[in-house]
């Protein structure tokens, strides 16, 4: 065969066979992707962690790491990673955020590598959420409108940002897509190989992450929902089987999840645990309160109820339910609340989704109106809907702190409900054709004009990733992700080494190769200025500071350049909101250079006391006396 006839069938097989061919290479460019950024980013400050935890799965056999997260992430990214023979340091094990830092400081450079083995290992779960967004999409509306829920879920800047972190987040989301997607095929046809399949998949998104414990309230009202939209009276005589498959469902995901744990200590009393007391204490309430006789009242036998879950299982809830009691607080518009806010999300996907993307969303209700456009059957359009609105009202009320990666689950729900705008190109829809397309153009461009930095992405409406710590820090923006993009600044730029740097993340900078020291604090109190001025900040000098340093998140670990970390405060680095940064590495790294003039000036603003000149041994002698001794109290 010659080149010319290769040529003329490769290009007639493309021609032909589209719907074969765009889904491979879709899948293609997103993990091109992904793995480009895990060369480009530092790890976040939550993956050493779960990294670390995953390790102990695999040679010790114990789930005591970790507990606040289910362990298949973790598993899952350790399997490539124990290639590069890591180092383990369990000398923190009791103090579990610290595993992650020791994790990080035994194996100094080598961390890097064993990180990014980890961070490939989990690409494979984002992959699995664009296949089941097409193959979703394609039953419902066809394989145009596959291709468009692909389009979304690969090219969104959310997944792109988390997709290949050993977080929880996307896989979750992947798996909990795939979890729906077999509780729907079964709501169709009610067959027991679909039930078990539904229950193989809830099992599964159970060990990625607890916010799918949900999935055990919402799976039966979205069935009610089901019914009720049907309508269907040949259905009615046979609820007995439907709820026989639903507990069906229910042992088989309780026998995944125990297989996870490896099958250690089922079957625990319930009041072991401290939900499984606070359900005890509920029960009891509710029992008074309707005045129900003692003869009726279950609470009395609740304690020694045996849980069928693992018991690391069931820590995990206790912990997080500690969280919860907690109140950790949330960063909106420039304002930290404890708890959050009721329109966090809502607000969160306004400014974190691209303005294409929500034009979908919008041309996707206009077109539920348009008689030659098919929208799914009532049933199914109620069962995303609820789907959806289960998820943010489950993550909203939760009293955890609020982030745009806790509503994950629920884009790739709205993205199969929007993909139904395909329907444009195969029905001829004129101008609704070229609008989708435009939409679907803007969306993809805006995600790839803020790649790699799609962590930090946020959308034109509020000018870009640049202004979004006017609006959302944390995990929204700043986690530790761009300490390699401070490198590469540093090495082109000379003249600001050594540099004083606050860095937000589990990794010490000086493994990466930067010499730094810990900034200035700013006074927390008036009387520290009286102590030693001398030993506060602005001080003239290079500085990099992260953004929730920054704007004050919440206290934090700060590597200081020697080896150990010190607790920065909320307002120990605001000061730097003054000046004005002359650059930045990513999105989430200020630098800037304080010109002796303009401190003078900012203190004098302040009324703050000039700076004098102090030898360092001088800076280090006040330092520790003030350390060391009871600083007196405002009156």
């Amino acid at each position: 065969m010659s080149v010319v006839q290769a040529i003329r069938r490769v290009r007639n097989t493309v021609c032909q066979r589209p719907h074969r061919l765009l889904p491979i290479a879709i899948l293609g460019i997103h993990a091109g992707l992904l793995c480009y950024s895990v060369s480009r980013h530092a790890p976040t400050v939550d993956e050493p962690f779960h990294l670390a935890a995953g390790i102990r799965h695999w040679q010790d056999g114990r789930f005591d790491v970790d507990q606040g997260n289910p362990p298949l992430v973790g598993t899952v990214a350790a399997i490539p990673a124990l290639l590069a023979d890591p180092a383990i340091d369990w000398t923190h094990l009791s103090d579990d955020p610290l595993v992650g830092t020791d994790f990080m400081r035994v194996n100094g450079q080598h961390a890097f590598t064993v990180m990014a083995l980890g961070q490939y290992g989990c690409v494979v779960f984002s992959l699995l959420g664009a296949w089941f967004s097409y193959l979703w999409a394609s039953e419902l509306y066809g394989r145009p409108c596959g291709l468009v829920a692909m389009l979304l879920w690969s090219f969104d800047p959310n997944i792109l940002g988390n997709g290949h972190l050993i977080t929880g987040d996307v896989p979750a989301t992947a798996i909990g897509l795939a979890a729906f997607y077999f509780f729907w095929k079964w709501l169709k046809q009610p067959f027991a190989d679909r039930a078990m399949l539904a229950g193989l998949a809830l099992g599964l998104a159970e060990l990625t992450k607890y916010v799918w414990v949900l999935l055990y309230l919402l799976g039966p009202l979205l069935c009610l929902a089901w019914h009720w939209a049907e309508r269907d009276v040949a259905m009615r005589g046979k609820k007995a089987r439907r709820l026989l498959h639903l507990a069906l469902m229910a042992i088989v995901s309780v026998y995944v999840v125990n297989l996870g744990y490896a099958f250690i200590s089922p079957f625990k009393p319930l009041d072991r645990f401290h939900v499984g007391r606070r359900l005890v204490d509920q029960s009891s309430i509710w029992e008074t309160r309707l005045g129900l006789p003692k003869s009726w009242r279950i609470s009395q036998r609740l304690p020694s109820l045996p849980v069928p879950y693992p018991e690391d299982y069931i820590l995990g809830l206790d912990g997080i339910s500690t969280v919860r009691d907690y109140r950790e607080p949330t960063y909106l518009r420039g304002r930290l609340q404890a708890g959050g806010w009721w329109l966090f999300y809502p607000y969160a996907m306004m400014i974190k989704l691209p303005l294409g993307t929500l034009m979908l969303f919008v041309l996707s209700g206009v077109m539920l109106m348009q008689k030659r456009f098919r929208p799914g059957s009532p049933a199914t359009e109620t069962f995303l809907v609820l789907a959806v609105l289960g998820i943010l009202a489950f993550v909203t009320c939760s009293g955890v702190g609020q982030r745009m990666r806790y509503v994950l689950p629920a884009l790739p729900l709205l993205y199969v409900w929007a993909s139904k705008v395909g329907q444009a190109f195969s029905a001829k829809g004129g101008l609704v054709a070229w609008a989708v397309a435009g939409c679907l153009v803007a969306s993809v461009g805006s995600s790839l004009w803020s790649y790699p930095h799609s962590l930090a992405y946020f959308n034109e409406a509020i000018g870009g990733p640049h202004e979004g710590h006017h609006h959302l820090i944390d995990a929204n923006l700043d986690w530790g992700q761009d300490l390699f993009y401070l490198k590469q600044w540093l090495h082109e730029h000379p003249e600001a080494r050594p540099i004083q740097l606050a860095y937000f993340g589990r990794c010490d900078p000086s493994f990466a190769g930067i010499d730094y020291t810990l900034p200035s604090r700013g006074p927390g109190r008036p009387d520290d200025w009286r102590l030693s001025p001398d030993l506060f900040g602005p001080r003239p000098g290079w500085y990099a500071v992260s953004v929730n340093f920054l704007r004050g998140l919440f206290p934090w670990d700060a590597p200081t350049g020697y080896g150990d970390i010190e607790v920065a405060q909320i307002t120990d680095y605001q000061y730097f909101r003054l000046f004005r940064p002359v650059a930045s590495a990513g999105y989430s790294i200020y630098i800037y250079h304080l010109e002796e003039e303009d401190v003078c000036r900012v203190r004098g603003e302040l009324g703050f006391p000039t700076i004098r000149s102090v030898r360092g041994e001088d800076v280090l002698r006040r330092a520790w006396i003030i350390d060391n001794q009871e600083l007196p109290k405002n009156e």
